[in-house]
């Protein structure tokens, strides 16, 4: 980096600390160009229309000043220390980091009027051995499970087509194979590191652990993650797809979903994802079951109770490999949507569990003026937590007994955002007003189906949330990643 360039700006900056936003922006996305070359671009250039227009959810298609496009770690060393320069005067100068654009917190991975660092170049993907991948921060699963089939290989990652590594893993990580192998994230055996004074630094279980942990569900709270070191295991055709039901059988899919979470009926193998999604268009609710068992066997008995309700509209069940499901759970994703997750965690019962539905199912009436509305509630299996995971999310190995519960709600005028919002925030909250009442409520609150007005660092309790923050100090001490990054979910 040419410091000459950064310590003139410095004194410019230290002559006037009064500088206008406005200006203090233009000042970010100048100096990057001189000494990014190529690597800045803005609104009128291609470069930066397709990086905005690839934001999965609409309300993240935001307006950034100018979009950097890091080739390499050293260009973001380089992008991170002169925008660290220029915070320290100008505390208005804000950046956003994405890799994937899935999230569906507007601000969370793009800036409006700020600087955008787009990882997305940063997508190679290196078998080091049969045990570790490396994978940039900017990849997409999907691409790197079309690698890593060709060697019977694959790695504890994401469950769709197109999501991105960086967020994903940061923010913990639901895979198929977590009920044996955990957490995504706990699957990372290291990393490569731009802290926030720019250096380069990786981290890894010997190699300052306190980083690696707290990188671990931390978020984007310590610096900027550009490559994982992920554990590599063998793989080949395995059980997967899903069964899709009319609505007229609720009763008996969530005593199935229940048996499914029965302690005694765990099963490392499989995983479960009970939906049921209305379709504004048709006025119409459907039931879906997705189904993975991590080994090629056709009838595995955990199943059972999902295969044995009638009628069903149609199955995919079958055997394949990872990108295939993958794939086909995107085909369920809408496109050219706005979007929201609002999520809580509980211990399940039948009882409670038909609690849920009928909150939920309540709810429709309140939504079926939305145009183009999709609009679901999910019940899941928590993540098996290893017991030699260390991590920052603060669960313990009975977590897997916990069902994970999710809102989606999809659609397309800016208009209904209030609407959906407060519907949302108000079903959640008597969710859990239903689990407290029973004793089932649990804390957690999955970082990567959280919504804005959620606060799923402080669900890792209090303790943790301290450790992050001492975390945050060591590594930030002025705050960049805090101040400077505003978007996602924060620590102080």
């Amino acid at each position: 980096m040419d410091s000459l360039i950064l310590l003139s700006l410095l004194s410019v900056l230290q002559v006037s600390a009064d500088v206008p936003s406005s200006l203090s922006v233009s000042l970010q996305c100048s100096t990057l160009s001189l000494l990014l070359p190529g690597r800045v671009a803005y609104p009128a250039d291609i470069v930066y229309i397709k990086s905005i227009e690839s934001y999965f959810w609409t309300q993240d298609r935001l307006t950034p000043a100018c979009v950097v496009t890091p080739k390499n770690t050293l260009d973001i060393s380089i992008a991170v220390k002169t925008l660290a320069t220029i915070h320290v005067v100008q505390k208005t100068s804000r950046f956003a980091i994405r890799s994937g654009g899935h999230s569906t917190v507007s601000g969370a991975a793009n800036d409006d009027y700020g600087v955008t660092i787009d990882l997305r170049a940063l997508n190679t993907v290196k078998v080091r051995d049969k045990n570790v991948v490396s994978v940039g921060a900017g990849s997409i699963w999907s691409d790197i499970y079309s690698q890593l089939e060709p060697l019977n290989l694959t790695v504890n990652g994401g469950r769709v087509a197109g999501i991105g590594v960086g967020g994903f893993l940061t923010g913990g990580g639901i895979s198929f194979f977590s009920p044996m192998r955990g957490w995504a994230a706990d699957s990372v055996v290291g990393m490569e590191v731009v802290l926030a004074d720019g250096s380069i630094v990786y981290t890894n279980d010997q190699l300052l652990p306190d980083l690696f942990a707290a990188l671990k569900g931390g978020s984007n709270n310590f610096g900027i993650v550009t490559r994982f070191d992920l554990a590599a295991f063998s793989i080949g055709q395995f059980l997967g797809g899903y069964i899709i039901y009319p609505s007229t059988n609720v009763s008996q899919q969530l005593s199935a979903f229940n048996t499914f979470m029965d302690p005694k009926n765990f099963d490392p193998r499989a995983t479960a994802i009970q939906a049921y999604t209305y379709q504004g268009s048709l006025n119409n609710t459907i039931i879906s079951n997705g189904l993975e068992y991590s080994v090629p066997v056709l009838d595995p008995p955990v199943f059972a109770g999902f295969k044995a309700i009638q009628p069903q509209l149609g199955s995919t069940m079958r055997l394949s490999k990872v990108t295939d499901f993958v794939v086909e759970s995107a085909a369920f994703q809408p496109v050219n949507s706005r979007g929201i997750y609002v999520t809580s965690s509980f211990y399940p019962n039948v009882a409670l569990l038909n609690k849920v539905h009928s909150l939920w199912d309540h709810t429709i009436a309140k939504l079926r003026s939305v145009s183009n509305l999709q609009y679901s509630l999910i019940f899941q299996r928590l993540p098996k937590t290893l017991p030699e995971a260390k991590n920052s999310l603060g669960l313990n190995s009975t977590a897997q007994d916990v069902v994970l519960c999710l809102l989606t709600v999809a659609w397309t005028n800016e208009l209904d955002d209030a609407l959906i919002r407060n519907t949302t925030k108000s079903l959640i909250d008597e969710i859990e007003i239903a689990t407290k009442t029973t004793g089932a409520f649990h804390e957690f609150k999955y970082l990567n189906y959280a919504s804005d007005f959620q606060d799923p660092i402080a669900s890792y309790g209090a303790v943790n949330k301290r450790k992050l923050q001492a975390v945050s100090k060591k590594y930030d001490p002025l705050g960049l990643f805090q101040t400077g990054v505003p978007g996602g979910f924060k620590l102080f």
